[in-house]
């Protein structure tokens, strides 16, 4: 082993002497200093660890410290403002709606603070390209690029953060796993099977046990009979929590190592020696019918009009910027378990009974969580084998996922193959359609694998009318990753699908797409609307206007369409309407406590992952108690807690949620008044509450002193009618560079009706988030295997996600109302913004390259793609059209 290295530096402000390792990178160092950075790929890919070097930007990831001796490290942690608050780029990071998560965002502010004060204003391509040295997945970058416009151009007074959220994650402080530690810890990393199919002969672990630090290897065999099992039900290839006698896909988790440290948790897991014998595919299918409307049959046979195509959606993942883990400490006979996430509960309570523990034995620890997208939070085999191992060697141990293990263990999604059949009369009229959908679950059957196409068969009418309708589904295991569901689960594909085949029969009818659209779009006067479909229940769309919003699309479309582009450029403009589907779950409850100081606690299980829960909610409950939000404390996500509810996915929270807590503070309040009442002699209809006391107004603030424990404290569960439809349009402008083929999605509108509007700026940023993430789905992010079933993508470079660069304008035009069926009259808005943009980019790259159009049937919409497109077509001459177009 190499001696270690003494390094002295300065690190915000304060002298640091330390002998280190030689292959110690900055990033660690400065956990251990107590300044810990983000790390978010270790490749020095994301920028999320980005830190000031002698006042150069480096990423601390790919810097060994040892070559920082002498210099001076600022951190996010040492930045302040002139009154020893939020600095200007602070400030205006909160103040644009700049951050949701807050991984990615000290890197952001150390960015921005080099910009401050230049007064000069910003080239706005020259502020994208500066801003693409660090990735993020929630925000879409409009906040960003606003409070970097502010910054750039003279300096920004320093105000409040506007989320309660924000002062931490402006300041380093946020709270993630990464960064949480526990006396006596150790660290795990998993040995993952390097083959998509093999048998596995033998698994030895001697030469593992025996190094430096190691505390344990486990194996399958290692595995009480309860935890053998991961898969529940009958699924094709039951799958095992680690495994046992063959592995399906290449990550696929065979053994574990702990150690001391994670690095001779690292080297340990190399010296496991796995003996594979290779074999070849073994796939297979499972087909099912998953909507049945009317008679499909009889209707296409009589339909005068009709065309059959195929389509196809690649794969995708979510890629949050923070990745997988999990902190189990052994404590009492029983777990605490930090990094939890999504369904905290449920997922809980999985673990109890796979390791065999009551569930009140298992305590859950929230954490801040830097992005979930639907794949961090969903359960996998790391959640009951880290657990394991604490108890096991009774000491706490944490695992942290590499990126490389990101992108193969982590749930896939999306690839899905279609054949649709879609009729109409000579006018245009929606007859029927019939679709069948293969869906590549990938090697296993995970809890959620029937739920996209559920999602997407479920959703394919749209906003349309659609007497007639069948869908089939094969689900197809292969021996990738398996899948889950991921933002938009099923309707980012059928959106695609269903607007491209409409794009398609406008053009066989000749019409006009946006006309076929008008013929057949739902009027408010057919609203409320069953289309007899199901999923998670009967789907019905609730009273509304779709062709408000359609309306306004078109118009935004064309003004689009005729602005100018550049030599050599394609401009492409379209307007989609869209429904979406969101919120789920049969129940929430929510708990509301009135301390006798006058402070509020709010128990939720939804845990936030950057939707703003500890700001939305606790307004919420302000304002049905009628108190001072920032008196108002969210608790969420403990599963222990006065609580109960599935946790945060399906865009639920404002509508389950925020109802549940809408409820409790009101049932709160009424016994409030009512022992107020009781005090006072007086009917309880003749007080209010009041942020003051007074003649027939009552404070809770002010008497919280003087109630009992009971009339303190109140439970409310809400019970949804349903899902909620969130719905509208969007309009697109994509360039299209004729030369390379590149597409570069220039501007997105969107118009929708969402209901009431909790709080705009977080309501405005889970839109653009989610149009951004369409975007990178559209054009850039796929999940490609080799023929032999290898993942060809391994590292964050290799997997494009759109970068400030990349990221379009992004308006948004929110219909003014309420949502009926629910008292707060909400509807989701999470995935809005990423179901409809497939669609709505391909039709108007199909605007800009008519030649190729009827061939733009699959997505994303690379170059590669394009050219696949161009040569199927037929179109003539892709050369000649470069020199046409490459002068002006």
């Amino acid at each position: 082993m190499a001696e270690p290295v003494e390094v002295r530096c300065t690190i915000n402000g304060s002298a640091h002497t330390a002998a280190v390792a030689p292959g110690t990178t900055l990033a660690e160092h400065l956990d251990r200093c107590g300044f810990p950075t983000n790390v978010g790929c270790g490749e020095g890919t994301c920028g999320t660890c980005l830190v000031r070097v002698d006042g150069r930007p480096v990423q601390s990831c790919l810097t060994l410290v040892a070559t920082v001796d002498g210099s001076v490290v600022t951190t996010v942690h040492g930045l302040r403002g002139p009154d020893g608050g939020l600095t200007g780029a602070q400030t205006a990071i909160s103040a644009e709606g700049g951050l949701q998560c807050g991984f990615c965002t000290p890197a952001f502010v150390l960015l921005l603070d080099e910009m401050s004060g230049s007064g000069a204003p910003p080239d706005p391509e020259a502020l994208r390209e500066r801003l693409s040295a660090v990735t993020c997945r929630c925000t879409g970058y409009a906040g960003l690029l606003r409070a970097a416009r502010r910054v750039r151009c003279g300096p920004v007074a320093t105000e409040p953060p506007r989320r309660r959220e924000d002062s931490r994650l402006l300041t380093g402080r946020g709270d993630y796993l990464g960064a949480r530690s526990v006396p006596g810890q150790l660290h795990a990393r998993f040995v993952r099977a390097a083959h998509p199919h093999a048998d596995v002969i033998a698994v030895d672990t001697a030469a593992a046990t025996a190094m430096p630090g190691v505390a344990g290897v486990f194996t399958a065999d290692d595995l009480p009979p309860s935890a053998v099992r991961f898969t529940t039900g009958d699924a094709p290839f039951p799958e095992n929590t680690l495994a046992t006698d063959q592995v399906r896909y290449t990550g696929q988790p065979v053994a574990v190592v702990v150690a001391a440290t994670r690095d001779q948790a690292e080297d340990a897991a190399r010296a496991v020696r796995v003996a594979y014998r290779p074999r070849g595919p073994h796939r297979s299918e499972v087909r099912r019918r998953f909507q049945d409307v009317g008679a499909v049959d009889r209707a296409l046979a009589a339909a005068p009009v009709v065309v059959r195509r195929s389509f196809a959606v690649g794969r995708h993942t979510g890629m949050p910027m923070e990745t997988r883990g999990l902190l189990a400490e052994p404590r009492d006979g029983g777990l605490v378990l930090h990094g939890l996430t999504k369904q905290v509960r449920a997922n809980r309570d999985r673990v109890a009974a796979m390791l065999g523990l009551a569930p009140e034995r298992v305590d859950v620890v929230p954490t801040d969580v830097g992005g979930a997208f639907g794949v961090k939070g969903e359960f996998y085999p790391e959640d009951v084998v880290v657990p394991l191992a604490a108890l096991r060697l009774g000491r706490p141990v944490k695992w942290i996922e590499d990126r490389d293990e990101h992108l193969i263990a982590t749930n896939h999604s999306r690839e899905q193959a279609w054949e649709v059949t879609l009729a109409a009369d000579t006018d245009g009229a929606l007859l029927a359609a019939r679709v069948d959908v293969v869906v590549d679950a990938g090697a296993y059957h995970r809890p959620l694998t029937d739920l996209m196409p559920a999602f997407a068969t479920a959703m394919f009418p749209g906003p349309y009318r659609l007497p007639h309708y069948r869908a089939d589904v094969t689900i197809r295991y292969s021996h990738k990753t398996p899948t889950g569901p991921y933002r938009a689960p099923g309707r980012f594909e059928v959106g695609f699908v269903r607007e491209r085949a409409l794009d398609l029969l406008a053009a066989e009818l000749g019409l006009a797409p946006d006309e076929l659209r008008w013929r057949n779009l739902l009027s408010p006067a057919e609203l409320p609307h069953r289309p007899g479909t199901e999923c998670e229940g009967v789907v019905e769309y609730d009273e509304g206007d779709c062709g408000s919003a359609f309306a306004a699309a078109v118009a935004a479309a064309e003004r689009y369409r005729t602005a100018p582009a550049e030599p050599g450029v394609r401009r492409g403009a379209a307007a989609v309407p869209f429904v979406e589907k969101e919120g789920a779950g049969e129940a929430e409850t929510a708990t509301a406590r009135l301390h006798p100081d006058g402070r509020v606690t709010v128990e939720v299980d939804s845990a936030s992952s950057g939707q703003g829960h500890e700001t939305t909610l606790a307004a919420v409950a302000a304002e049905a108690l009628a108190v001072p939000p920032q008196r108002v404390v969210v608790s969420a996500g403990r599963a222990a807690a006065g609580a109960r509810g599935l946790g945060t996915f399906a865009s639920r929270t404002a509508l389950m949620t925020g109802n549940a807590v809408a409820a409790a503070a009101s049932r709160l309040a009424e016994q409030v008044l009512a022992a107020v009442a009781r005090r006072r002699g007086v009917p309880p209809g003749e007080l209010r509450l009041a942020p003051r006391g007074g003649p027939g107004a009552v404070s809770p603030v002010e008497v919280a002193g003087s109630l009992s424990a009971e009339d303190r404290t109140a439970t409310a569960t809400f019970r949804p009618g349903g899902h909620s439809y969130p719905r509208g349009a969007v309009a697109v402008a994509v360039d299209v560079d004729i030369a390379t083929l590149r597409t570069r999605v220039r501007h997105v509108h969107v118009f929708c009706d969402v209901g009431r509007v909790l709080d705009e700026v977080v309501v405005r940023g889970q839109i653009v988030g989610g149009v951004v993430q369409g975007v990178g789905g559209a054009v850039m992010e796929n999940l490609p295997y080799s023929d032999s079933g290898h993942p060809l993508v391994r590292r964050l470079a290799d997997y494009p996600v759109p970068l400030a660069a990349d990221a379009p304008d992004v308006e948004i035009s929110l219909a003014a109302g309420r949502a009926s069926g629910n008292p707060l009259g909400v509807r989701g808005v999470g995935e809005l913004g990423t179901a409809p943009i497939g669609g709505a980019v391909a039709a108007a790259v199909a605007d800009a390259v008519p030649e190729i159009a009827a061939e733009i049937v699959e997505l994303p919409l690379t170059p590669s793609t394009m050219h696949g497109s161009w040569v199927r077509s037929g179109a003539p001459d892709l050369a000649g059209a470069v020199a046409r177009e490459a002068v002006p």
